[in-house]
């Protein structure tokens, strides 16, 4: 028998999933991502497909731990199945999706740390009915019969929704530990209670036979004695008589006691064989599975392991010989618990980058209130603790704009996916399935305008200037792609522009022309710098606009601004971050602090966002 040296066994199922990937982190017609925040996520989570024993042994469904999602073949085969067996029958299902946003919902809400107190069994099941009460009401999912039925999903029924509401995970966690607790006690309870019956049968029975038998013993004795006196007939009739009340009074105390000791424990076997029955609590869904609870947390179901620690993923891939997996998530299999958890570190603060600019886009895209995921980003905001309060590294922020969005996709009806070629027997399905394939779209990387104030303080702070140019550089070698236009201007545009390489950094730090009148204004060399760059990119307009400045200047109107104003971000250091300014330019701009440690405090665009149409009306 060969042991299985791969994750998984059937590479062309990772190639599908990788086009679901893509579907994750596609945009809409309003340019929004397609499922909020969740996309954003998927940007930056690997997903695989598994089958490997090892892991199958820890859960055989799917599983998301601090280096991706993994979704096991057999699951991921019956989901497809159920998709398209719906879609023939023109129905709704998105079990893959709902899925694979369930996965990624773990990690949002950091459910690796959270609920620990509580059992392990009890913990997922809330954490999975929080999870899908927020795929059905905020991503309109349906998760079909394979979710629904098949795997008996938490939180999908109107009950739960109507019972739990929007509580957190822990409120759940604790809600559904009593009611276990009291079905255990129920149950403890029915069992001495049958215990007792059960005694009282048996001691009747076992009374009966013992005291026959001593009866008869204690007769022949008494009778032999009263036999010499009143004759051995008679004396054997009263001896019996006699020895059968004795012996029956022993026997059914004797009888009882070790009756109500055996009945009690067959009464607590077939107790647990029969089932619970639900603790009529009015906290709790009346359905059949909540009446399960105790015995769920009696034995233990692998297949409620949604989150596994990231020690314990690495240490099974260790001893599977499964080192080529690490390598691709870039973890190391000598990898020590500083760097372990430097590991997590870092997938959190792909988290809260992430949800700092979901809630960018709200604030700043026209059709955000179509976006979906509301009730999900309250419950990332909940499990950060930073709602009213985010962070987010200044790296996130001229990423977006030179970088952008990546690759995307679009779904092609005409050309199935890889299952389609596959046998169908060979997936234990009765025919083939036939899903859209994605197909990629091609989308120009727009060109980037930096404009460098050089009239004040800030073009003079070498430390900054080093570190903010270094991360600009790293983003356009990250993308080769990418081309990103260096204006120096004070009142106006200075000297001649130049595209940032690592061969230009040092200019770009050293060596921009000032002009040295001290002034500075911002509407001039804005529309002078997306000019020019659309006439040197071959009419391709500007993707975005970074002015790094120190604010010291009055804050540009939107209406003498270029009409083909791209996303402006004016970046400055921490102590120059001016909430006056950031709460003027709120409707079209941003304003970020770059200091030493990276970090931006952003409390203020939310209380600035409150007023944002008050200053619109102002503003016109």
């Amino acid at each position: 028998m060969t042991t299985q040296t791969t994750l998984n066994s059937q590479p062309k199922l990772q190639g599908v999933l990788n086009k679901y990937r893509s579907v994750l982190t596609s945009t809409d017609q309003y340019g929004l991502p397609s499922y909020g925040l969740l996309s954003l996520i998927a940007e930056k989570t690997p997903m695989f497909i598994y089958d490997h024993p090892s892991l199958t042994a820890e859960c055989s469904t799917a599983f998301a731990c601090q280096a991706g999602i993994f979704l096991h073949a057999d699951t991921f085969i019956n989901l497809l199945a159920a998709d398209a067996e719906a879609k023939n029958l023109g129905t709704k299902s998105d079990g893959v999706i709902f899925m694979l946003t369930h996965e990624l919902d773990h990690i949002c809400r950091d459910h690796f740390t959270r609920c620990n107190q509580f059992d392990p069994q009890i913990s997922n099941i809330a954490q999975d009915i929080r999870i899908n009460m927020d795929k059905v009401r905020d991503l309109n999912l349906e998760p079909g019969t394979y979710l629904r039925d098949v795997l008996g999903g938490w939180g999908l029924k109107a009950e739960e929704i109507q019972k739990f509401g929007h509580f957190p995970e822990e409120l759940i966690c604790s809600m559904l530990t009593e009611e276990a607790n009291q079905q255990n006690a129920k149950k403890q309870q029915q069992g001495q209670q049958q215990g007792q019956q059960q005694g009282q049968q048996q001691g009747q029975q076992q009374g009966q036979q013992q005291g026959q038998q001593q009866g008869q013993q204690q007769g022949q004795q008494q009778g032999q004695q009263q036999g010499q006196q009143q004759g051995q007939q008679q004396g054997q009739q009263q001896g019996q008589q006699q020895g059968q009340q004795q012996g029956q009074q022993q026997g059914q105390q004797q009888g009882q006691q070790q009756g109500q000791q055996q009945g009690q424990q067959q009464g607590q076997q077939q107790g647990q064989q029969q089932g619970q029955q639900h603790v009529n609590n009015p906290k709790i869904p009346n359905l059949e599975q909540y009446g399960k609870l105790g015995e769920i947390v009696r034995s233990p179901n692998t297949d409620l392991n949604h989150t596994m620690q990231l020690e314990d993923f690495i240490d099974k891939l260790k001893e599977n010989g499964l080192d080529n997996v690490l390598d691709k998530l870039g973890i190391s299999k000598d990898a020590t618990q500083a760097q372990v958890q430097e590991i997590k570190d870092r997938f959190q603060d792909q988290v809260q980058e992430s949800f700092q600019r979901i809630n960018d886009i709200r604030r700043s895209n026209p059709f955000s209130d179509k976006m979906a995921g509301q009730h999900i980003e309250e419950a990332v905001g909940y499990a950060l603790g930073e709602l009213k309060k985010p962070k987010m590294k200044i790296e996130s922020v001229i990423r977006d704009i030179i970088v952008g969005e990546g690759e995307e996709w679009q779904m092609d009806a005409d050309m199935p996916t890889d299952l389609f070629f596959q046998d169908p027997a060979s997936m234990g399905v009765e025919y083939a399935v036939y899903e859209e394939s994605m197909q990629p779209r091609e989308v120009e990387t727009l060109p980037t305008i930096v404009i460098v104030d050089t009239s004040g303080s800030l073009y003079s702070d070498k430390d900054t200037m080093v570190e903010f140019f270094s991360i600009a550089a790293g983003m356009v070698d990250e993308d080769d792609t990418a081309k990103v236009w260096v204006y120096a201007a004070d009142t106006a545009v200075r000297g001649k522009p130049f595209l940032l390489t690592k061969d230009t950094l040092d200019d770009c730090v050293n060596n921009l022309d000032v002009c040295g009148n001290g002034g500075t204004e911002f509407t001039g060399p804005i529309n002078t710098a997306i000019t020019h760059c659309i006439e040197h990119s071959n009419g391709l307009k500007p993707g975005g606009i970074i002015y790094l400045t120190d604010l010291e200047a009055a804050a540009p109107l939107e209406r003498n601004l270029h009409d083909e104003l791209p996303p402006l971000v004016f970046v400055c250091r921490e102590h120059d971050f001016n909430p006056a300014f950031q709460k003027k330019v709120s409707n079209f701009a941003e304003v970020h602090a770059l200091n030493s440690t990276k970090e931006l405090d952003l409390q203020d665009l939310y209380e600035a966002n409150q007023d944002k149409k008050a200053e619109l009306n102002l503003a016109f």
